[in-house]
């Protein structure tokens, strides 16, 4: 019995209760003090989808009374199996029946491990696979951009609960006084779609950050431009190694800020001017060339470099 039966979080130690009890279901009162619990319990976590990466070996420790303490610390997220045997060693022990015979044995126990809290430095961006244009940096003005955002524990784990206010900035690099932000859709599974539309064409620092209850200052995401396979929702930590960013990715709480370029959108007649070094447009003199110039703007007043 005990919380760490059914559910736990990565990083967190979680426990539960062994109680040794004899045929008659009493509580076994033999000193099992000067006895390895492993010779006679064995309690694996293993994950349900066959992943032999994620097995996690639980810590048993003697209370007295026949009652065992185990603990285990998983960092992988996801469905888990929590194997009790007694007798022989993992693949040989019989599971533990709870008194309710072979046909309706309890062990194993059906375990649900949740991600922790969303880290910025593990969270990612990632601009769609299928568009012409990578949004994280190039976009052009007055059209609709968009990007991914997949949150992420410090493991690598990724959230599956949404609730994380994420916020994004486009900061002009020749005039910080110009600044756009973005529209970010909570999913409610972890995923997060950011939409945005700049009006105003020239280079802008992207900068989508989280302010995390730890430190309670902003800190920036992983962001990865020229996404590749496997996806930002494909990443994950599998349970053999240190979960790794993709070498496309950078931290944007360096010196490595994505900068995007706008350029202007399409020739917009209304807001095209002319420019007139004198009176070239209302005097001209009959039989002499007379010219002016146009700036060609987009819907925007952007000029059309």
């Amino acid at each position: 019995y005990g919380s760490g039966l059914t559910d736990a979080t990565t990083g967190n130690p979680a426990t539960f209760y062994i109680q040794t009890k004899d045929s008659m279901g009493n509580n076994k009162t033999t000193d099992f003090e000067l006895v390895d619990p492993a010779d006679l319990l064995k309690v694996t976590v293993a994950g349900n989808d066959g992943n032999a990466n994620a097995v996690y070996y639980a810590d048993l420790e003697y209370e007295g009374d026949g009652l065992f303490k185990a603990s285990y610390t998983p960092l992988r997220s996801g469905t888990f199996y929590v194997n009790i045997q007694m007798g022989g060693d993992v693949d040989s022990g019989l599971h533990i029946y709870c008194g309710l015979g072979e046909a309706n044995k309890c062990s194993p126990f059906n375990l649900t491990v949740e991600p922790g809290p969303t880290v910025p430095a593990m969270s990612e961006i990632e601009s769609p696979s299928g568009e012409a244009m990578d949004y994280l940096v190039e976009a052009v003005a007055g059209e609709y951009g968009y990007f991914y955002i997949q949150a992420k524990d410090a493991f690598g784990n990724n959230q599956n609960k949404g609730g994380d206010d994420f916020q994004v900035r486009f900061v002009h690099t020749g005039d910080p006084d110009i600044i756009y932000r973005g529209n970010v859709d909570d999913h409610g599974d972890g995923t997060y779609t950011v939409r945005y539309t700049i009006r105003q064409y020239g280079t802008y620092e992207l900068h989508t950050t989280l302010a995390t209850s730890a430190t309670g200052t902003d800190e920036g995401l992983q962001q990865c431009a020229g996404a590749s396979a496997p996806y930002i929702f494909d990443r994950f930590y599998e349970g053999a190694d240190p979960y790794q960013t993709p070498a496309h990715c950078t931290n944007s709480n360096s010196n490595a800020t994505l900068n995007l370029t706008v350029v202007h959108n399409d020739l917009y007649a209304p807001t095209t001017t002319t420019l007139d070094d004198g009176t070239d447009l209302v005097e001209a003199i009959v039989g002499e060339t007379n010219y002016f110039k146009i700036h060609a703007r987009d819907e925007f007043g952007n000029i059309r470099a």
